[in-house]
């Protein structure tokens, strides 16, 4: 292998979905583009999985105490200095000697406290000052953005030759790219599904469906900071552990899981100390392998990260999402199960008068699905080929 291709994404951020991506893109890149070594390079720099820890958790309850003007300035000041002495440094490190960059997927064109903003300004810098040529795929595209996030993003992607190809991964987050971004309609702007959709195909697991039902924990703190809704961590708790109890009640075997995320685990250990009954189990994965593991061993997904309910569909289960987050009910619309969008306090009932049927529109969609994420894939495959000269044998 004489060539290299550089995925930039957050592979091994705290949340395991954002690994889900990354390994279902390396490995679908390195079927179908030849003689080539495809890695991944973490947009925050780090290099390993089971990266949870308290600081991330303190240093974001901090920052949410700060005044608006104040906090915005010390992010500011910190990114700044961050990305020009350590990340510029360590995506240049990353594409020294590549022959395309790929950004993407995952919901990296998302403006909270600059952060994705200014690791993106810094790394297609460097990527234009190496002229790579480089392909943005899959993102997803949020609300909300600040008049400096944007300004960040049109300071590298406006004119740029290097550019070669831009996807999004839904119709809302297409509908925000050309809201926020509208010069980049020029790029024949696409819809390419989650890579995610595929894992399945990847670490292909016997589904064994040892547990009825699997529920994705997440903290209260996670959904503060990445949404519009304020709730306290008692009255968190205490839905989930209704919601358990009901379950109990009609004897379903139940398992309690999480996405990685350090106050995602904490929860998750909180509500299982709390409830401890011989049909609950709890298991807490380091890998995106293990999550997949686990998540394949349930009949039925209840679960507010997003790629906790990809995983499922990949691995043909109901599943079922809490509403906070756009991207959940944009998900959802995608796959024709719209339904399937419960309110978290309101949702006992709901699941098992709908899971029939469910099922029945899982088997018939879901091909198409597949079959949409593959053309997705197969076309930036196809992209890099072309512009990179390479051929296929």
């Amino acid at each position: 292998m004489n060539r290299t291709g550089i995925l930039f994404n957050v592979k091994y951020s705290e949340n395991l979905g954002d690994g889900i991506i990354a390994e279902a893109l390396e490995k679908f890149l390195r079927k179908n583009v030849p003689n080539t070594l495809i890695k991944s390079c973490d947009l925050a720099g780090r290099n390993s999985y089971f990266s949870a820890n308290a600081q991330r958790s303190l240093r974001i309850k901090f920052i949410n105490l700060l005044p608006k003007k104040i906090r915005i300035f010390l992010i500011e000041h910190f990114l700044k200095i961050h990305c020009e002495k350590n990340l510029k440094e360590h995506y240049e490190s990353a594409l020294e000697n590549a022959a395309f960059a790929v950004l993407g997927g995952g919901n990296l064109f998302s403006d909270i406290d600059l952060n994705f903003p200014s690791k993106i300004n810094t790394l297609v810098k460097v990527i234009n000052q190496k002229k790579i040529p480089f392909f943005v795929f899959s993102v997803g595209v949020s609300e909300g953005w600040s008049q400096k996030g944007k300004s960040l993003l049109n300071q590298r992607f406006i004119n740029n030759p290097n550019l070669k190809y831009f996807s999004v991964r839904d119709k809302d987050s297409l509908l925000q790219i050309k809201k926020h971004f509208p010069f980049l309609k020029k790029y024949n702007l696409k819809i390419d599904y989650d890579p995610g959709l595929l894992i399945s195909r990847f670490y292909p697991f016997q589904n064994n469906n040892i547990y009825d039902i699997g529920i994705s924990i997440i903290s209260a703190s996670e959904i503060n900071y990445h949404s519009k809704i304020n709730i306290d961590n008692y009255s968190h708790e205490q839905n989930y552990l209704a919601l358990i109890e009901k379950l109990l009640k009609i004897n379903k075997k139940v398992l309690l899981f999480c996405n990685g995320n350090y106050d995602d685990i904490n929860t998750c250990k909180n509500i299982y100390n709390k409830i401890k009954k011989r049909n609950v189990n709890i298991i807490i994965p380091k890998t995106p392998f293990e999550l997949c593991c686990l998540i394949s061993s349930c009949k039925l997904i209840l679960a507010h990260r997003l790629h906790a309910l990809i995983t499922g569909f990949s691995y043909k289960k109901n599943i079922f999402g809490f509403i906070w987050d756009k991207k959940i009910e944009s998900f959802f619309k995608l796959i024709g199960h719209k339904s399937n969008v419960l309110n978290f306090c309101s949702l006992q009932k709901k699941i098992f008068n709908k899971t029939k049927n469910s099922k029945k529109r899982h088997v018939t969609k879901s091909l198409q699905v597949f079959n949409k994420c593959d053309q997705g894939l197969s076309r930036l495959a196809n992209s890099i080929n072309i512009h990179c000269k390479i051929r296929l044998l």
